[in-house]
């Protein structure tokens, strides 16, 4: 299209894949880790997954696979994006689970700026969409140094290159193990 649109010539041009930003892949500073944690009002390790809250993210994967866990052995669950109802929803997902609503929290949009750090200071971060274009959440995840579950769907094995953790897609029990 470049070529026949604007005439620039096939040898011009150069697809490049989709990768994550320059601040990921550095180290975020332990002031910019602290600065992250106060602007959040986040304490304590956590599981991430951030994201849309679309049926195909199948974050109710997570939200009931992470409700199951022992909740003295796992660190809270932290989800961002924006998602509307997210977190009254979520948070009744838990309770009629069993589990503690009190250990999720749903952070809504995060500013980009705090990305890289909210990333590097998650124990784990999990991203079980069950189709995704490309998956840039869990590449900026891997980028910023943080353990990464992904669903073996769509483009993610491919996007992740095998260096995440693939469970089965929508498998709460198979998700809970890993």
């Amino acid at each position: 299209e470049l070529d026949r649109v604007l005439g620039l010539g096939c040898e011009r041009v150069r697809v490049i894949s989709e990768a994550p930003g320059r601040a990921f892949a550095e180290l975020a500073t332990d002031t910019e880790r602290h600065a992250m944690r106060q602007a959040l009002d986040l304490c304590g390790p956590y599981v991430l997954y951030l994201g849309g809250f679309d049926d195909k993210k199948s974050v109710d994967t997570l939200v009931r696979a992470w409700a199951r866990l022992d909740p003295t052995t796992t660190p809270g669950l932290v989800l961002a994006g924006s998602g509307g109802d997210a977190a009254a929803r979520f948070s009744r997902m838990v309770d009629d689970i069993g589990g503690e609503s009190s250990r999720l929290r749903c952070l809504g949009f995060v500013d980009d700026q705090l990305l890289p750090s909210l990333y590097a200071e998650a124990d784990l971060f999990v991203f079980p969409a069950v189709a995704e274009g490309f998956g840039l959440p869990p590449v900026e995840a891997m980028a910023a140094g943080t353990a990464t579950v992904i669903a073996d769907a769509g483009s993610l094995p491919e996007a992740t290159r095998g260096a995440a953790v693939a469970c089965r897609p929508r498998d709460v029990a198979h998700l809970a193990q890993v």
